[in-house]
């Protein structure tokens, strides 16, 4: 109790005539900017998102961007690769809409573990957006691919994301051959 009160005389006691204009600069408020800290936490590239960005500042990130990392860490997604989906995924589409249109694939997908849907996601970042009327040709090619593979060594019953990434990967790369949509797994009927 005795402490408070005689902590000016204490202050008044020091030597350092510029201990006022010290304390003042140290213990003013700096704002962190924490938009870089959430782009690298996620794995995204250290740029700024587009300044027209609803809901944001110069040091936080958008509104949109933490609402969809938010429902895609709560389907299971990795933090550290969320920002594969930056900017496109993560600012442009709603945390609604992500969570609805990752609903639909695990029903469509539904014999495969949800690390195969994430994998999907995260090769096709396009299934997150838009109509995924639009994209029935790879939905079921994922599925063919998957279900073709059978218990082998890489998958199993694993929930292995990087082992299901590789696998969409080398299916990607088909695609970018061209081979057409909606080919895998036979004559494409």
């Amino acid at each position: 109790r005795r402490a408070l009160p005689a902590l000016p005389t204490v202050l008044r006691s020091l030597p350092t005539p510029e201990l006022p204009a010290l304390l003042r600069r140290h213990l003013n408020f700096h704002p962190l900017n924490e938009l870089p800290f959430f782009l690298e936490s996620i794995g995204g590239p250290p740029r700024r998102p587009p300044a027209s960005t609803p809901c944001s500042s110069p040091t936080t990130p958008p509104c949109s961007a933490v609402g969809a990392v938010a429902a895609l860490a709560h389907f299971g997604f990795p933090w550290s690769r969320l920002g594969l989906l930056f900017p496109g995924v993560l600012l442009d589409v709603t945390p609604d809409l992500i969570s609805s249109h990752l609903s639909v694939l695990e029903a469509r997908l539904h014999r495969l573990p949800r690390a195969a849907i994430i994998a999907a996601c995260l090769t096709f970042p396009w299934l997150l957006e838009g109509g995924l009327s639009d994209y029935d040709l790879l939905i079921k090619d994922i599925a063919t691919t998957f279900r073709g593979l059978g218990p082998g060594p890489d998958l199993g019953s694993s929930n292995d994301i990087d082992a299901f990434s590789g696998v969409c990967r080398r299916t990607r790369m088909f695609y970018d051959a061209g081979a057409e949509i909606g080919s895998m797994g036979g004559s494409g009927d």
